[in-house]
């Protein structure tokens, strides 16, 4: 995903629906943003966003407004946030990851949305095709789940006998589900067994071995709360002192650097 294609998403939806803004007399559209992450997590995506804004041309408080909602990694106040920005009128709502997306299009069917890193958008519900995304919906897909297979080949060439992977992802993203399933289509085809353990925040694990066997040679994470920015480098290092050894992640940004 390019940022610069993301930000000419959210631009171009912006001024998708001029008519209605000028109806309601709205010199400066508003459009609010939604994140699934803590917000020291998701500080680089924000201040992506904004300084590709401003090289489009929209000057923050001058010709838009934006309006960042953080869940602080509290999925459940998904709802009473896309109220509050509903309630703001926005003019577009862009959100990031599946479950903000999907709470966005329970809760309205005229404000457009645009979403980011939905790993498979037709399968888990906010669009109807990827040719043809229909309703008020539209956004960027990740291939995460296309590429599971060749995660699990790349992870055989590092490790050579490789017999065993663990799995941490986080049950409230339906998109780990996807995952999920086609990791373990893959792993039967390649020979190797899978451990799959739920995590929904990184403070659980401070006892790894509640959630892991010592046993286990890789580590493969598609939780997009353990394995985001700061976050997920830190849940990294943890685990390496715990006597694990992670090995990929499904964004690069995740892994720490050493």
């Amino acid at each position: 995903m390019k940022r610069r294609e993301f930000i000419l998403l959210i631009g171009g939806a912006a001024t998708a629906w001029p008519l209605a803004v000028r109806a309601q007399g709205i010199n400066r559209p508003r459009v609010g943003y939604l994140f699934t992450s803590e917000k020291a997590e998701g500080q680089g995506l924000w201040e992506a966003c904004r300084q590709g804004l401003r090289e489009l041309g929209y000057k923050e408080g001058e010709n838009i407004i934006l309006e960042p909602r953080w869940t602080e990694g509290h999925q459940e106040q998904l709802p009473s946030l896309v109220k509050e920005l509903l309630g703001l009128n926005v003019a577009v709502l862009v959100t990031a990851a599946t479950p903000a997306s999907l709470a966005a299009k329970a809760a309205t069917n005229t404000t457009p949305i645009v979403f980011v890193a939905v790993a498979d958008p037709v399968s888990v519900g906010p669009v109807a095709s990827l040719a043809r995304p229909g309703s008020n919906v539209t956004g960027l897909s990740l291939l995460t789940s296309d590429l599971s297979g060749k995660r699990l080949e790349l992870l055989r060439e590092i490790v050579h006998n490789i017999s065993r992977v663990a799995i941490l992802m986080n049950p409230d993203n339906p998109s780990n589900t996807i995952f999920l399933e086609q990791t373990q289509l893959a792993a039967q085809k390649l020979g190797i067994a899978l451990d799959a353990s739920n995590a929904r925040s990184p403070m659980m694990l401070k006892k790894p071995s509640q959630l892991l066997r010592p046993s286990t040679l890789t580590l493969l994470s598609c939780s997009t709360i353990l394995c985001c920015g700061a976050t997920g480098s830190k849940s990294y290092r943890l685990l390496q002192r715990k006597g694990f050894r992670p090995c990929m992640a499904t964004v690069t940004s995740l892994m720490p650097v050493v």
